[in-house]
């Protein structure tokens, strides 16, 4: 593979896993999900979730007590863990290459 076919495929790939964590997104009003940007570095890319539009996005990812009933609410806990794991078995897939995750340890 050369290297322009290289970064076609990557970039391809990239524009995939954006999707796929745009997808897993939990949605409610489609704020969360329109926070999530494909950005271009000098080293690669990187998908990234404004946290300033989407400030509860934390509290989605680890859940929360609330604030009246004070109980633990569940809303989709660790969702960002599986898509991130997700994402990787994909670039792995697609760009034809060895590795382990090891993201999720707890």
């Amino acid at each position: 593979m050369t290297e322009k076919e290289f970064q076609a495929t990557l970039y391809r790939a990239v524009e995939d896993a954006l999707y796929l964590v745009k997808g897993a997104t939990p949605f409610r009003t489609g704020n969360l999900k329109e926070s999530v940007k494909l950005i271009a570095t000098d080293t690669g890319y990187q998908i990234y979730i404004d946290t300033n539009k989407a400030p509860y996005m934390t509290y989605l990812e680890e859940g929360f007590t609330h604030w009246i009933t004070g109980e633990f609410v569940d809303v989709r806990q660790g969702w960002f863990r599986e898509v991130t794991e997700l994402v990787f078995r994909l670039l792995r897939a697609r760009l034809k290459a060895s590795g382990k995750f090891v993201g999720n340890k707890e």
